[in-house]
């Protein structure tokens, strides 16, 4: 019985929980007379309904009189989606309220994940916006280490806590890669400084002079005007190979292919957005698309930094950011030192097979040796070098040989001499 009251308790709560989430943000905004404009472009493009579908969430609302400018500057001259994106980077997807920013964020800041962070359009961490304290007043910027803050916290408005937040700010956020020239908040508002006219990407190209056989390409695929039409807007980056990395490639390796496929080497050296040096020098292994794709969708590149070197790698070989050419939003353009290969068309060389080992011829036979002459033997005669000592006296008279004894006995025969030697004397006395 008790699990059952507890089940049916948890259930109101649920149903409690989701009667408080299901916030209406165009109703909550119209309580509000000085955000008629974020009201109306909020359900204009739809962001209204993400908005709604979110259980927690805090929108940063710029008021009439900061928006007013960004709507006459664009005057439909960009596309819906590029103002869907600005509005979705004012959505952060969870509550937050001022004490509670104050208490978790420092002078280095929090980042936190922006409605635009959950779309294709936000590489990276684009799609994030850094809350930082200055002083006691709550600053919004870039996600980029060392970025100025671009907007502060006014007040808040309204929030319903741990479901929803609205915090008013003195500017117009523009993630990374939608920048626009947007004239300064009113107070009172000075007169907009003229925007500069974009830089022209072949122009700049002609100008470093060497990059002849890049803008070659650029001409006999067209993409040179294909390039221009997207100077405005999200912008546009460019890595461009020198004439000497075109002329360090294998001979053949660009005529091999189709005029379709050089064009899609091209536009891997393009990403889809405006990326600045300081932005490039910021990543970290970051797979970034290009504008080319095949059957297998985008193709894509590894741009990371390291002690301020910019490297992109493809696969198949790796590059280098040489020179900045331009560097001004909304273009840019590096010089690299060699054409990124896209591995969709090249293979990595791997490395050269061993060659095979030459045959060991078998040895010649080893001359037959003749065998040594027998050393003749010789009977080692006394030594020059060592004496012998004299053989000591007889310290006895020898005794005379018993019977039986050997007639090579040494007295035996010095007797027997003595005796033949007498009887000789005897027999020479008796003749005379």
């Amino acid at each position: 019985m008790g699990c059952h009251f507890q089940l049916v308790a948890t259930l109101m709560l649920l149903c409690s929980v989701s009667a408080v989430c299901a916030v209406n943000i165009t109703s909550v905004l119209e309580g509000f007379s000085n955000f008629t404009m974020l009201n109306t472009l909020l359900t204009a493009t739809g962001v209204a309904n993400e908005i709604n579908s979110k259980s927690s969430f805090t929108l940063l609302a710029p008021d009439d009189s900061v928006l007013d400018p960004l709507v006459k500057v664009l005057n439909n001259t960009v596309p819906v989606e590029f103002v869907t994106n600005i509005l979705r980077y004012h959505v952060l997807l969870q509550y937050f309220d001022i004490p509670e920013i104050k208490t978790i964020v420092n002078s280095s800041g929090e980042l936190v994940a922006t409605l635009y962070q959950t779309t294709i359009n936000a590489a990276n961490l684009n799609g994030f916006v850094n809350l930082s304290l200055e002083s006691s007043s709550i600053k919004i910027g870039w996600p980029v280490t060392g970025s100025p803050p671009n907007a502060t916290v006014i007040t808040n408005l309204t929030q319903s806590p741990f479901s929803f937040s609205v915090l008013q700010i003195d500017r117009v956020l523009i993630p990374i890669g939608l920048q626009t020239s947007i004239p300064p908040s009113p107070s009172p508002a000075p007169a907009p400084s003229p925007s500069l006219a974009p830089p022209n990407i072949t122009d700049a190209l002609e100008k470093a002079g060497k990059f002849t056989l890049l803008l070659r390409l650029l001409n006999q695929t067209g993409l040179a005007s294909a390039l221009a039409a997207k100077e405005t807007g999200s912008g546009i980056t460019i890595f461009a190979p020198t004439d000497d990395a075109f002329n360090a490639l294998p001979s053949n390796a660009l005529a091999s292919l189709s005029d379709a496929q050089k064009k899609t080497v091209i536009l891997y050296h393009v990403l889809p957005e405006f990326f600045s040096l300081t932005q490039l020098q910021s990543l970290s292994n970051s797979d970034m698309q290009t504008l080319a794709s095949g059957s297998s969708g985008k193709f894509t590149v590894n741009v990371t930094s390291s002690t301020g070197i910019v490297t992109i790698a493809t696969g198949v070989d790796t590059a280098q950011v040489s020179a900045t050419l331009v560097n001004q939003a909304p273009v840019s353009v590096f010089a690299i030192d060699k054409v990124l290969l896209p591995p969709e068309f090249f293979h990595h060389p791997g490395p050269s097979p061993a060659p095979a080992p030459a045959p060991t011829p078998a040895p010649a036979p080893a001359p037959a040796v003749p065998a040594p002459a027998p050393i003749p033997h010789v009977t080692p005669g006394p030594s020059p070098f060592i004496l012998s000592p004299p053989p000591p006296p007889p310290t006895s008279t020898p005794e005379a040989p018993g019977p039986g004894a050997g007639s090579n006995d040494a007295p035996t025969s010095v007797f027997a001499c003595n005796l033949l030697l007498a009887a000789a004397l005897i027999s020479s006395s008796l003749l005379l």
